[in-house]
């Protein structure tokens, strides 16, 4: 399953109730708060990161979250047009924001990203569920 998100404040929502669904129609039960929180850091990054507000509202920048189920594992992955790769990084106390990789690392079985691209580069993270 695909969404697509846009750099906007809604598309983390959006984002969210995507998963919720996602999950309710394949009958998962447990995970679903790791796979929720990790969808919502990769969106997140997306957001912030890799798509730019375009002075022009007709050009938007687009990226996309996809779910998939292979066995007892979920894959979650977010496509961006953006050719910077994450860094996990040292987690900073005085700061709000830079513990979305922690937390995908955390969460998750394994995460990674695609070889970035002309067209951008895929960050995803798979999560143990049942």
């Amino acid at each position: 399953m695909t969404h697509s998100l846009a750099a906007d404040a809604e598309s983390l929502q959006q984002a969210r109730a995507f998963v919720r669904e996602a999950l309710e129609r394949w009958g998962l039960r447990s995970g679903t708060d790791e796979v929720g929180l990790v969808a919502g850091e990769l969106v997140s990054n997306a957001v912030c990161h890799a798509l730019p507000l375009t002075v022009r509202p007709a050009v938007r920048a687009t990226a996309w979250l996809g779910l998939a189920r292979q066995d007892s594992t979920l894959v979650c992955a977010v496509n961006d047009p953006s050719p910077d790769v994450p860094v996990l990084r040292r987690a900073d106390d005085s700061l709000e924001r830079g513990r979305g990789l922690r937390i995908i690392n955390a969460l998750s079985s394994s995460w990674g990203w695609s070889r970035p691209t002309p067209s951008g580069k895929t960050v995803w993270a798979r999560i143990p569920v049942a």
